[in-house]
Parts: C-alpha cells; structure tokens; sequence
C-alpha cells in the first residue's frame, strides 16, 4: 500500500484493479493474501496469527486496527511520525545528545561519555561502582545495596 492511502482508499483501488489482475484473486485464499500483503506494515503485524476467513472479515479487521493507531495518535500527540522536513540532521542530533548531562541531585552541569562497565552517563569513571566492592546505593565498603541502611 501506498504512504497515506487509507484502507479503504486502499481497498477501492484495490477492487478496481484486480479486474484486470485475475490471477491474483482466483480463489478466496488469494485474494485474502494479495490484499493483505498490500497493507501498510503496522496492519499487517496486528493481523498475524489471526484466523481471517474472509475478504470482508480481513477489510473490517484493517480498518480497525488503522482506526485504533490514528486515536493513540490523537491521544499522544507527542509521539506523531515527523516528516522530513521536521527532522533534524544527523549532526544536530548527535551534538545535542553530547551536551552536559544535568544531575538532578546537585543541579551541577557535568559532561560524560558512557562508561564502559555501566554504560551510564552520570558519573566518571573514578565514581562508577560497577566490579568493585561497594555499595550501588551510598558508596560504602561496609554493606551492600540490599542492606543499606538509606
């Protein structure tokens, strides 16, 4: 299916064309499976593993599950497709994400690359507890973060 086509534009032009595409639809089974390999993407991983029978069982499923993506979206408008022109570049994206890292606890700005043994972001490498014999939670030698008394 084309980007933007509704399933119901989709399954217009889908009716109209398999006039002249016979093979395609010779049986049931065919024209379940040719209309279904058209669908967008997101459709067509909803639909798998279900017990379709019919076209009409296969169109009515589709269009709900496209009916159900397009509410989310109304309801977390936050998480819409950007289109290209909404993008950021490549570079932007990795220089924004190299920027200081703000630690809520201090409100001191500070700059890091992932460690190696945590992969977090948050400390240096002389602070990270990771291989050593402290506490994850305060830092002492005494206990560990199962006992720890904070």
């Amino acid at each position: 299916m084309t980007i933007n086509k509704t399933v119901m534009q989709y399954a217009s032009k889908f009716t109209k064309l398999s006039t002249f595409a016979l093979d395609f639809i010779a049986s049931k089974r065919m024209k379940i499976r040719t209309f279904k390999e058209g669908l967008e993407f997101y459709i067509r991983n909803q639909l798998v593993g279900q017990s379709i029978k019919t076209y009409q069982e296969l169109y009515e499923r589709a269009v709900e599950v496209e009916r159900t993506r397009n509410e989310l979206r109304a309801l977390n408008p936050k998480n819409q497709k950007k289109t290209w022109n909404d993008r950021e570049t490549s570079s932007d994206n990795v220089a924004s994400k190299k920027h200081a890292v703000s630690s809520a606890k201090s409100h001191i700005t500070r700059s890091y690359e992932p460690y190696g043994k945590c992969g977090k972001t948050n400390h240096c490498t002389s602070e990270c507890r990771v291989g050593t014999n402290k506490c994850m939670r305060c830092g002492s030698t005494k206990h560990m973060v199962t006992t720890c008394p904070r």
